[in-house]
Order: structure tokens, then C-alpha cells, then sequence
């Protein structure tokens, strides 16, 4: 997973991550739905409230953060709180077999956390106390942080569910999951 330089200027950095866990989307509250869910026109609109998501990977990046160097490379974790999540699905059918799935051709999600928390391991090469004061730093200006980076992050969950739903809505008929 990679999430490129914020769009507003605080952070300039190439955040690359791999063997990414993401957890806490599946224990998320829908607070509302909107559907559509004809075979010819498949819409989802879904509002969730997701009390935690924890994002856990191995990063790497070298850049800027808020006008200060950062360079490092080891574990993360990247935990939201009392997330106001919207995601839209978007597909069409296709048939198989002479039965209709649904493909999610378009996934878009939006990620209001209350607080955001970074716990980056490693930074400036283990330097321990360099480490800390740039953990401290991004959560204590996290708002400015996840604002600006928040839409790669936004990006990269919405492919994971799209995937997930397709693995689903490629395998059993649109019939049996939204029987008419």
C-alpha cells in the first residue's frame, strides 16, 4: 500500500506499506443505507461509525513532515477513534453459468476520525529519542497530519473493500444475496 505526499503541504512524503493489517472495520455500526440494488444498476451508499481502525504494517518512507525531516524504516501502527465512515459501492452485473453477480466496479470511502494516534518504530534509524519526539510530534498535530494524507488512506481502504465485497459478489448469485 502506498499513500503519496498530502495535498495541502504538511506532509511531503512517500509512505510505503506492506504486510498491512487492517482491523475494526468488520465490527463498524451502519447508521445508514441507501440502495440500490437492481442488477442493471447496483448502488450502495453506506454511513458506518467505526469506534476503532487499526491499520499495523511495515513501513518505509523518507521525506518531510510539518517542515522537519523524517526518515525510517520498521513496524507501525496507525490507530483511528470514533470514525465517521461513508462508503459508496458502485457496480454492474455480469453473467455466469447463465446466473448474475454483481462486480463493484467503483468504491469511494470518506474517514472523519475524532483522534488519530501514529506509533512509527525505527525512526532515524532507531535513534530512540529523535523516534519519540516525531511520534510525539504527529500526534500532537495528527488533525493536520490525517487531513492531509487522510485521502490516500481514504484510497487504499476503499480498493480493500471493494475487493473483499467482490470475492463475495463473484461467487454467489445477485438472486441469493438480494432475493426480489
Amino acid at each position: 500500500m502506498t499513500i503519496g505526499e498530502g495535498t495541502t503541504g504538511a506532509v511531503h512524503v512517500v509512505q510505503n506499506y506492506k504486510n498491512v493489517k487492517i482491523h475494526g472495520i468488520s465490527k463498524g455500526t451502519v447508521e445508514k443505507v441507501i440502495a440500490n440494488i437492481l442488477p442493471s444498476n447496483f448502488k450502495l451508499d453506506i454511513d458506518l461509525i467505526l469506534s476503532s481502525l487499526k491499520l499495523e504494517a511495515d513501513y518505509d518512507f523518507n521525506g518531510q513532515i510539518l517542515v522537519i525531516p523524517i526518515v525510517g524504516k520498521g513496524n507501525c501502527t496507525v490507530n483511528l477513534s470514533n470514525v465517521k465512515a461513508k462508503l459508496v459501492l458502485t457496480g454492474k452485473s455480469f453473467e455466469k453459468k447463465g446466473k448474475t453477480y454483481i462486480d463493484i466496479q467503483k468504491a469511494v470511502m470518506s474517514l472523519k476520525p475524532e483522534k488519530v494516534h501514529f506509533d512509527f518504530a525505527n525512526l532515524f534509524n532507531g535513534d530512540q529519542r529523535l523516534g519519540a519526539e516525531m511520534n510525539k510530534l504527529l500526534n500532537d498535530n495528527s488533525e493536520v497530519v490525517f487531513e492531509d494524507v487522510g485521502s490516500g488512506y481514504e484510497a487504499s481502504l476503499a480498493i480493500v473493500v471493494q475487493n473483499m465485497c467482490n470475492l463475495i459478489y463473484h461467487k454467489v448469485p445477485f438472486g441469493d444475496l438480494f432475493p426480489l
